[in-house]
């Protein structure tokens, strides 16, 4: 994966927003993969605290207590590509949206 570059050839800091959705996120692990061509990262925003794991959608990611921490409110990016499936687990229910970056 290249990530895309201005017309300096520097690594772009943006991207074009792509599809967006909300998984509905729990104490039980859901996912959501990834199906744009485009796609080579996603823009998480979680509603209560989340915990998230990326990986190849063939290996069917499980998030669990101990996965990578989203604070809630906050935006992160991570780089993702169409194949992946980002799951996500909360100890309470809330939403986690996601947007492909294109």
């Amino acid at each position: 994966m290249s990530l895309p570059k201005d017309n300096n050839g520097s690594v772009g800091q943006v991207g074009r927003l792509g599809a967006s959705t909300n998984l509905a996120t729990s104490a039980t692990s859901a996912s959501y993969a990834v199906t744009n061509n485009s796609c080579w990262a996603v823009r998480l925003v979680a509603t209560v605290d989340t915990r998230v794991v990326i990986l190849p959608t063939a290996l069917t990611p499980v998030a669990t207590a101990t996965s990578t921490l989203l604070v809630a409110g906050l935006p992160e990016y991570f780089a993702c590509v169409k194949g992946e499936s980002i799951a996500a687990y909360s100890a309470g229910a809330g939403s986690l949206n996601i947007t492909e970056i294109i």
